[in-house]
């Protein structure tokens, strides 16, 4: 038709592809030397930058300068002592929530919750069931017997802690040591 053979215009396609590929990457390597070169300008910027402040101190006069420096020195002051304040603030709460866990503890232990003891050991406790009599009602209290509930017909369970047993030297004989 217009005297080009189809393998000449392919021929042309692949060599087009060629270049193609070749501008492609060439643009990949510029951008990243742009990359690096964008870096080294900012970091150059940041240097100047620091020349500038320190070419400025320099041309100011000793009055402005101890000027500057008690400005700072007294921003520094104030940062110190909103920090302390926080901090002190800080410990008056962590204080006043140890304080009300000691007293929660000290109630729960009262109340004969179980908590741990000096040892670490859980407070072990023995049960009991008895009728509503008010007589041994109270010398099951004198014992160390506590109600902790009602129960039906006529019932209460009773709890105390089981306390280690404790050799008696008198009569030999085991008892609950209180």
């Amino acid at each position: 038709m217009f005297g080009v053979s189809k393998e000449d215009l392919q021929n042309e396609v692949n060599e087009f592809a060629r270049k193609l590929s070749t501008a492609n990457n060439e643009n990949m390597q510029l951008k990243r030397e742009n990359t690096l070169l964008s870096e080294q300008i900012a970091e150059l910027n940041n240097k100047l930058n620091e020349l500038n402040e320190k070419n400025k101190l320099l041309s100011q006069s000793p009055e402005e300068r101890e000027s500057r420096l008690k400005e700072e020195n007294a921003e520094l002051v104030q940062k110190i002592n909103e920090l302390t304040q926080k901090y002190e603030t800080s410990l008056s709460d962590y204080q006043a929530k140890f304080s009300e866990l000691d007293a929660e503890l000290k109630k729960r232990k009262t109340m004969g919750i179980s908590v741990m003891d000096n040892n670490n050991e859980i407070q072990k406790w023995e049960y009991k069931t008895s009728r509503i009599v008010e007589s041994d009602l109270n010398k099951l209290g004198e014992e160390g017997w506590e109600a902790v509930a009602a129960s039906s017909p006529g019932g209460v369970i009773l709890k105390r802690p089981i306390r280690p047993k404790v050799q008696n030297r008198q009569n030999d004989d085991y008892y609950y040591g209180r």
